[in-house]
């Protein structure tokens, strides 16, 4: 069975070129954005901090600790860790209190979902007979609650920026895959679902949770069912469907230099030898 992750699902979707990079050629930048490391240890924190008793005032401390092992490799390690600290703190602090009140958050934990791949109208979702990919996924935080003896899920992701976000619900389908792949896991279960915004420079926006409805998992379903039709259409083909989806996110791409190279005739091997690097599979996928 072919296997894909959301994260490469969504890459294929956003651009052919990014999904071709970073999925089929396995190339990473071998130099990280200093900047990008607030966003990481802001998730880490939390999951570290979930997973033990009490959030008191320790948390600054992981917070600082992981800093420390992000810029383990720098000439500059305390000034980064000085420079970056305060911003991830000023997140932090901003953690809704419901986050520490509820119990028995899964942090990052592994959800699997058989999708079909014939879209012909012979077959549909439903059918157990089609051809299927799996999907895999990883996310944030979910946990898993009763009311009044009903099962309830609570689904959320964590972002590090001032984005309103309603804007994730219009930008990136992340949260209804995951939301579909725990539908699928607990079909009489109320699936909800939030982004937690966190930003490092910037106020937190509180909003209540919006419902996965029965209409919109069959949407999203219909929805993947066509995606990874697509996906593995374009496996094995990479040279055909390479061509980069052009707009404003190209500029904090990683692969940006790469397409640089491409538009300008600049040697792309040249840059793709100078800075960057093949990275190993995820253990366990997803």
């Amino acid at each position: 069975m072919l296997t894909v992750s959301v994260t490469e699902l969504i890459d294929f979707l956003d651009c052919r070129r990014k999904w071709t990079l970073r999925h089929q050629s396995r190339l990473q930048p071998k130099h990280r954005p200093p900047n990008l490391a607030s966003g990481t240890v802001v998730h880490a924190t939390i999951g570290e901090a979930l997973g033990q008793t009490g959030h008191g005032p320790w948390l600054d401390d992981i917070a600082e600790e992981r800093l420390l092992d992000e810029f383990a490799h720098h000439d500059d390690q305390r000034g980064q860790v000085k420079k970056y600290l305060p911003g991830v703190k000023r997140a932090l602090a901003q953690c809704p209190a419901w986050l520490w009140e509820e119990k028995d958050w899964r942090i990052e934990d592994r959800l699997t979902m058989a999708v079909p791949l014939d879209v012909t109208g012979i077959h549909d979702w439903t059918d157990p007979t089609a051809e299927t990919v799996e999907l895999v996924g990883r996310p944030d935080l979910y946990r898993t609650y009763s009311i009044d003896g009903a099962e309830s899920i609570e689904l959320v992701e964590i972002k590090t920026t001032a984005n309103d976000p309603l804007d994730y619900l219009l930008w990136n389908p992340q949260h209804r895959y995951y939301a579909a792949m725990l539908q699928m896991l607990h079909p009489t279960a109320l699936i909800t679902f939030r982004y937690l915004c966190l930003p490092t420079q910037g106020k937190y926006k509180e909003h209540s949770p919006w419902v996965f409805t029965e209409r919109a998992f069959h949407n999203t379903m219909d929805d993947l069912q066509y995606r990874c039709h697509d996906w593995a259409t374009a496996l094995g083909r990479p040279a055909a469907y390479n061509q980069p989806n052009e707009g404003s996110r190209c500029k904090w791409c990683d692969f940006a230099p790469i397409c640089t190279a491409h538009i300008t005739g600049a040697g792309a091997g040249t840059v793709i030898q100078e800075q960057f690097t093949h990275r190993p599979p995820r253990p366990g996928g997803g």
